[in-house]
């Protein structure tokens, strides 16, 4: 009712004016009845504006409803897609401004390109408050407030608002520089120098400059050589070595990175080496390498030689192949009859699981390539888990059998029962049969039993190991478990991915009434209902799913599908959140598996019942995908080292650089694809320099290459540090080095850059969302804004785009 109307009704009948009736008290009630809706209209608007959940508004503001009844609109209709995006996308701030002025938290202007929108702004306090909330030092507040300044693409559908990032923590985000110096050398050292690095962490960045060539006091730095020294180990030594001379003055920088491999479509596939401005590890793109054997490749494994091994399946008949880089050799000497499953490398060998047993092949051989079975687990073996001490965990049709370092049976559990998968984290055996999925946390066996969505009943029900044969779990056949580092642990089954764990997340609106003690079975049969064939967790803790739908990503907060035509994720939204349409998001629900009807079936809270899910599928037809791995690599460039920074001149020809290993103290192998090793507890670092291709080894005494290999070989140590001492010399205890005789002449000058140790800090990389997208400074200076408000927690912070740090506490 108008204000006229009602200023009309409170007249007595007679006085009360017709409808339509123009005469004077008409118009005077006309006049007064608007002022009234204009206050009413104001007055509401000054209590709106006192409420962050209401202030600037389109749906109450008036700007907005004269503009859109001046375009000929009718009015809004929160139900249809097309209103809901232009309310979310109304441009004007100002009572929310004033508002959030009592944060510190002004809306972001410039660049007008990424400008905030209202409802952009408001999520943005949002999640700040829900920072303040959480803790401003919590891992769960840093994720809140990068949030709050990452844009979010209110035009979009829901699922795809989000801008991608990841938080990666512990992260060695210190690091420093190390001058390595030799006695009486001073910083120029000499072949066969080692040292043992304090407080280091990860892969060094090797500085090696070149010298002047001087009779009796300096070589020229040919084929110089970093190799990480572990006597004792396999291998002895891991190398990176440069084929070339550095001139005098010239360095040359070696940085660690990363790629990935890809078996897709049954080819092998391999990412870029990242050119230190991108990172192109995770995101591709990936070429298909040509020349390999026919047939579909199921298994990869990478060795420490830097070779790359695969199970090929060629309709039935298996192969195994090494590849080095550059060409592929097959393993068929002691190849088993039956299917082969799974690979795994440790130590000097890789393993390979078959019907048939399980067998290996030496990674340096003497003579050829030769699988050899291993006698300890004749039965037949389908899965394969090397853990953190070396120990081998074979789970087959005799339960799970543990390899200590000589391949001899250290242990087995659960004998008799057939294992399909597993897992060992926390301190906790994940393990999978036909039926159902197992955890042994000590002695106590438990099965996953979580058929209702009850707080009652426990998910995980103790049983006796004698009843594990007939366990059952709603759940389809399991074929690939992985742990994240938020503690989640997933599963790739046969009808697609789910994952166990809390329910409650700190990020989201869809989840932020979840009590973060909750656990919940989510499903995914909206990302596809083919075979999970892989799960792959990498440094950064971003888990990798590789199966019949092709390649998915899932971060602690977001999924994405690969699409390998344009090169780029397309998002699937929150991992916790499901999105029945373009505009709705809510919390995903409980999910079983339906043994009976062969389905996923969805718990209708409010309803109290399961029924089977309706979820569109929401992901696109894509290359089948068998698994991904995550691979070391270099990035090599000349330039200029002024004791302090390095600055880049051009890069160094992939050609150029070689993976060399030692697999013991008297043997030098060619590797594959060149990195550079992780510092380990014990390893020591030496300087070398590739030994030339004619090679005159003296009689008569132990003697060393300048690549550190010894001739003959003797029954002690190895050579001490840059020179060679016997009982005879006086110079035998004394630990001076004035008198010191060097084998070789100094060469190089070199300088080492660590992420210091122990490895305390947190690291945030924002993802690029389409492969030619660049990060806009405004953006990480956003992010970076925010974030460091957590900086109170004492904890290093750095903030990564493309694989490099921008910004670093």
């Amino acid at each position: 009712m108008t204000g006229a109307e009602r200023l009309a009704a409170l007249l007595p009948s007679l006085w009360r004016p017709e409808a339509g009736e123009s005469g004077l008290l008409a118009r005077l009630l006309d006049a007064v009845g608007a002022q009234l809706d204009t206050a009413r209209v104001q007055v509401q608007h000054v209590l709106r504006a006192h409420y962050a959940d209401s202030a600037d508004a389109a749906l109450s503001d008036a700007h907005y409803q004269k503009d859109r009844a001046a375009r000929g609109r009718p009015p809004v209709n929160v139900r249809d897609a097309k209103d809901q995006r232009e309310l979310r996308t109304y441009p004007y701030v100002t009572d929310l401004a004033r508002l959030a002025a009592l944060l510190d938290l002004p809306p972001w202007t410039e660049p007008a390109s990424i400008a905030e929108t209202v409802e952009e702004y408001r999520e943005r306090l949002r999640d700040v408050l829900d920072a303040y909330r959480l803790g401003l030092t919590t891992r769960p507040a840093i994720a809140a407030l990068v949030e709050a300044a990452l844009p979010e693409d209110m035009t979009a559908p829901a699922a795809g608002q989000l801008w991608p990032f990841v938080i990666e923590e512990p992260a060695a985000v210190r690091r420093r520089r190390d001058v390595v110096a030799v006695p009486q050398a001073g910083d120029v050292i000499t072949p066969l120098w080692r040292w043992t690095p304090q407080g280091a962490a990860g892969a060094p960045t090797v500085i090696l400059t070149g010298v002047a060539q001087e009779d009796g006091v300096s070589a020229a730095t040919v084929g110089p050589l970093i190799e990480r020294y572990t006597p004792g180990a396999l291998p002895v030594g891991i190398g990176l070595g440069y084929r070339g001379t550095l001139a005098p003055g010239q360095s040359l920088r070696l940085a660690p990175a990363w790629r990935s491999a890809l078996l897709r479509d049954g080819s092998l596939a391999l990412s870029s080496v990242p050119d230190g401005a991108v990172e192109a590890a995770g995101d591709g793109p990936w070429t298909d390498l040509p020349g390999l054997p026919t047939g579909a490749m199921r298994a990869l494994a990478h060795a420490p030689d830097g070779t790359l091994w695969l199970l090929l399946d060629d309709a039935g008949s298996f192969s195994l192949l090494r590849f080095d880089g550059a060409a592929a050799v097959t393993v068929s000497d002691g190849a088993p009859a039956g299917a082969w499953h799974a690979l795994a490398v440790r130590g000097d060998g890789v393993y390979l699981a078959t019907d048939a047993g399980l067998h290996r092949c030496a990674l340096w051989p003497e003579g050829g390539f030769a699988l050899t079975a291993v006698a300890a687990v004749p039965e037949a073996v389908h899965a394969l888990a090397v853990l953190d001490d070396g120990t081998l965990a074979c789970a087959g049709a005799d339960g799970l059998a543990l390899l200590d370092a000589a391949d001899a049976l250290a242990e087995r559990r659960l004998p008799g029962l057939s294992l399909r998968a597993v897992l060992f984290g926390g301190g906790r055996w994940y393990l999978a049969t036909d039926q159902a999925l197992l955890l042994q946390s000590g002695a106590q066996l438990y099965r996953y039993a979580s058929e209702a969505a009850s707080e009652q009943t426990p998910d995980w029900q103790p049983i006796a190991d004698a009843d594990a044969a007939t366990a059952q779990s709603p759940l389809p056949v399991v074929r690939a478990l992985a742990v994240t580092p938020d503690g989640r642990l997933w599963l790739g089954t046969a009808a697609g991915l789910a994952r166990w764990g809390v329910a409650g997340e700190s990020l989201g609106s869809a989840e932020r009434v979840a009590d973060g003690r909750t656990t919940r079975l989510h499903a995914y049969p909206d990302l596809g209902a083919g075979a999970v064939h892989a799960l792959t967790v990498d440094a950064r803790g971003v888990l990798y799913i590789a199966g019949e739908a092709g390649l998915l990503r899932a971060t602690e907060r977001d999924l994405a599908q690969m699409d390998f035509t344009q090169g780029r994720w397309l998002p699937l939204g929150r991992a916790g959140a499901e999105y029945p349409d373009d505009i709705t998001e809510r919390p995903r629900a409980h999910y079983r598996w339906s043994t009976a009807d062969a389905r996923w079936e969805r718990y209708d809270a409010r309803r109290g019942r399961f029924a089977p899910s309706d979820l569109p599928q929401r992901v696109a037809a894509s290359a089948r995908c068998a698994t991904w791995l995550a691979l070391p690599a270099v990035v090599a460039e000349f330039g200029g080292d002024d004791g302090g920074a390095f600055t880049p001149s051009g890069a160094v020809p992939p050609a150029d650089l070689v993976l060399r290993v030692k697999p013991n103290e008297s043997r030098i192998a060619d590797g594959g694809l060149p990195y550079l090793p992780n510092h380990q507890p014990g390893a020591q670092w030496r300087y070398l320099q590739i030994e030339p291709d004619t090679l005159a080894a003296p009689d008569g005494r132990p003697w060393w290459t300048c690549e550190g290999r010894l001739f003959p070989p003797p029954a002690r140590s190895a050579a001490w540090p840059g020179h060679y001492r016997d009982a005879a010399s006086p110079f035998t205890l004394d630990a001076q080095f004035d008198d010191a005789v060097w084998s070789y002449l100094p060469s190089a000058r070199l300088a080492l850059e660590w992420g210091v140790a122990p490895t305390i800090g947190v690291r945030v990389h924002l993802l690029r969302r389409a492969p030619d997208e660049r990060v806009p400074d405004a953006i990480s200076a956003r992010v970076w804004q925010l974030i460091a408000r957590t900086r109170a927690a004492g904890v290093p912070l750095a903030l990564v785009v493309d694989g490099v740090d921008v910004y670093r506490s």
